[in-house]
């Protein structure tokens, strides 16, 4: 987790930021204002129902927007994402809604179970960053913490990478996922 986060850092992709918005803690994300709804007099997401709280705070975000396009230029491959009817729903998401910087830590005294962030124990890698790298190490993959060193699926004798996620947690793994991959210069799943 370290590795990628330096690989991720030096490349440029994680800067340190201020973030503020609608969190939600059960979701683990931050929300637009177009995904959070008022229901009973309460702020919840629109999606998942959960309540919502408004959350500033200084840490490091990914540079998610950098990425758009090749995520979707990814998702057009054929076979990337299947059934077609979520890989249209994930696509139409990206279309409708600009991406955004993603939060990447927190204040490691809100976390403190968190992988502490290289450099900085102020803060703590959070979901869902840490959470998918395991793809990579239960693989075997070797990560460099320098950007100019190739790191690939291959070398670890994986010959294809294939993901098999449930649809509550699709956009995590089809978007987020995919462009930390592609922003370290490692391929994608197939």
């Amino acid at each position: 987790v370290a590795a990628l986060w330096e690989r991720l850092e030096r490349a440029g992709f994680i800067v340190e930021g201020n973030h503020a918005g609608w969190y939600c803690q059960s979701d683990e994300a931050f929300l637009t204002d177009k995904q959070v709804v008022e229901r009973d007099g309460k702020r919840v997401s629109a999606e998942s129902g959960h309540p919502v709280e408004w959350l500033e705070e200084s840490n490091y975000v990914f540079r998610l927007p950098a990425l758009q396009d090749e995520v979707l230029a990814w998702l057009n491959t054929p076979g990337a994402l299947q059934p077609t009817v979520r890989r249209n729903e994930i696509i139409s998401f990206l279309q409708r809604n600009e991406m955004r910087e993603l939060s990447v830590s927190r204040p490691s005294s809100r976390v403190a179970w968190a992988i502490p962030v290289p450099e900085n124990p102020d803060q703590a890698i959070y979901v869902w960053l840490d959470a998918l790298t395991n793809y990579l190490t239960v693989a075997g993959v070797r990560i460099d913490s320098d950007p100019s060193v190739p790191v690939s699926w291959r070398d670890a004798g994986v010959a294809k990478v294939y993901h098999i996620v449930g649809k509550d947690i699709i956009r995590f793994h089809t978007v987020f996922w995919p462009a930390f991959l592609l922003a370290a210069g490692i391929e994608a799943p197939n």
